[in-house]
């Protein structure tokens, strides 16, 4: 299955030198099992949802201090 893959791809990548990102990630389930194949970093809906522009904005201006931006904790 998809697990499979990430499996297979996400080992030759570092061994490229390549940082790994996870597209669309949705549920705590997806970003454990992408955490235990050791992919770097993250985006989806589990994260953020969709925003308009100046919520974007705020959110960035406020969030550079925070430990959710840093990567510490999600």
């Amino acid at each position: 299955g998809t697990m499979a893959i990430v499996n297979a791809l996400v080992p030759l990548a570092h061994k490229l030198g390549m940082k790994v990102v996870a597209e669309g990630v949705e549920t705590q389930a997806q970003l454990a099992q992408l955490r235990e194949a050791d992919v770097d970093e993250f985006q989806g809906f589990l994260m953020y949802e969709p925003m308009p522009p100046a919520t974007c904005e705020s959110m960035l201006e406020t969030a550079s201090a925070s430990r959710y931006f840093r990567n510490e904790v999600i």
